[in-house]
């Protein structure tokens, strides 16, 4: 490197007399061979390859010395003589922008050699993400990962542009350090036959920015997911179902039961017409009396529109418990016992 540097030089005559000289010498840094532009996106990798060469008759290894965020690289190079090779500096960055950096070769027998860097560290570009397609009242989703590149634990903001449509689950975001953390987007239609969109964006300002669009589009519901029921056989229990408004508009709705077996189940409403808010909830209570024991099935529908519907399956488990010891087992400790019983089964 270039700098003005300073040394003393001392004579000594025939009379022992002393004379000293103080030398100033200026040196200049070395010119740089080349400009090397680098460019990549943020988390990712490019590399640039610098061809050396050993001029000697014996063997030499540089000194390596580089300046600038995101270089990677060996710090010594070695060349067999008389030889020519590649020596590879990677450039990884984790924030976008532009910067200067520098990288230098020294060896004490064949000179110093300098490269300046351009170095451009781009955003990645949105990913889209593949449409999702749901039924009105149910969820559908999309699991992505973001990777954390360093050795520090790194806590992530995000915005969501359709917070109404989309969900990101979980709602706190931490990396660790070089782990991978999959984050699940979930999506729930306002809309039927209609496409629904957002843009999700990841950030921390030391790792940069992650950036999605997704869309989905609501279709007519089908049968929902059972919801089963249990209780012992004689007894009497009731359960809620929550029926959801998937509009953001007012909506007026019918609830009735099918395959319904009065002493079996029933529903514990006083009517069958409700209106319900904009992306408002209706909680519809029933209840489960088995007799026998055997396994029960109705059907809860709630009914908007003729094409317009929600089917809900229930299942109803009929048990039978004891309230006394039926069984009883008496044995040695660390000795095994072996018995053979018969189980009765109430009203099987």
């Amino acid at each position: 490197m270039g700098g003005i540097y300073t040394a003393s030089i001392t004579f000594q005559d025939q009379n022992e007399h002393f004379v000293w000289w103080t030398v100033e010498v200026r040196t200049e840094s070395p010119k740089p061979e080349a400009v090397i532009d680098l460019r990549a996106f943020i988390r990712k990798a490019t590399s640039a390859e610098i061809s050396l060469s050993n001029p000697l008759n014996e063997p030499i290894t540089f000194e390596v010395f580089f300046t600038g965020d995101g270089l990677i690289g060996d710090p010594m190079f070695s060349l067999e003589p008389k030889s020519v090779a590649t020596y590879n500096l990677v450039f990884s960055p984790l924030v976008a922008g532009e910067s200067q950096g520098s990288i230098g070769f020294l060896n004490e027998k064949v000179g110093e050699f300098w490269y300046d860097l351009n170095l451009i560290a781009e955003e990645n570009p949105e990913i889209n993400l593949p449409m999702l397609e749901c039924e009105l009242g149910k969820i559908s989703h999309h699991f992505i990962e973001l990777e954390n590149p360093t050795g520090k634990e790194h806590y992530l903001d995000f915005k969501n542009s359709n917070p109404t449509n989309f969900d990101i689950i979980p709602d706190k975001l931490i990396l660790p350090p070089f782990e991978s953390v999959p984050v699940k987007i979930q999506y729930s239609p306002t809309n039927l036959d209609v496409i629904e969109s957002g843009n999700i964006v990841f950030e921390n300002a030391m790792i940069g920015k992650w950036r999605y669009y997704i869309e989905g589009k609501g279709l007519l519901p089908t049968v929902m997911e059972p919801s089963p029921i249990s209780t012992a056989v004689g007894s009497s229990t009731s359960s809620m179902l929550s029926f959801k408004n998937p509009f953001k508009e007012p909506a007026t709705v019918e609830v009735h039961m099918t395959d319904e077996d009065a002493k079996i189940f029933a529903l514990l409403l006083k009517r069958n017409k409700f209106n319900i808010g904009p992306l408002g909830t209706l909680q519809i209570p029933y209840s489960f009396s088995p007799e026998t024991m055997t396994e029960s099935r109705a059907t809860i529908v709630v009914r908007m529109t003729k094409q317009l519907q929600w089917k809900y399956p229930l299942r109803g488990i009929a048990e039978s418990t004891s309230n006394q010891t039926d069984f009883h087992f008496k044995t040695r400790a660390r000795k095994p016992l072996e018995e053979q019983f018969e189980m009765h089964l109430p009203g099987f």
